[in-house]
């Protein structure tokens, strides 16, 4: 969601790096047990992560909807 969203205008700025940095290196203060293990994942591979957002070619539609079939399967209300 966040290369769909920074790349709207065209590139991802400083700011919006700076914002992603932050959020990965502060995960554990995030309430959710869901939303810190996730984050803390991205934050382990950040580099793999980055290139494979760059290098996606789904519509952003498509990789929502293959990320709610995802949550759907492993994650309880």
């Amino acid at each position: 969601m966040f290369n769909s969203v920074a790349k709207a205008e065209g590139r991802i700025d400083s700011k919006e790096k700076k914002a992603l940095n932050r959020l990965t290196h502060n995960s554990s203060m995030l309430e959710s047990d869901l939303a810190r293990d996730v984050v803390s994942a991205i934050n382990e591979n950040l580099d793999e992560v980055r290139f494979k957002l760059e290098n996606d070619k789904r519509e952003i539609i498509d990789g929502l909807r293959e990320f709610a079939d995802l949550l759907k399967k492993k994650v309880t209300p």
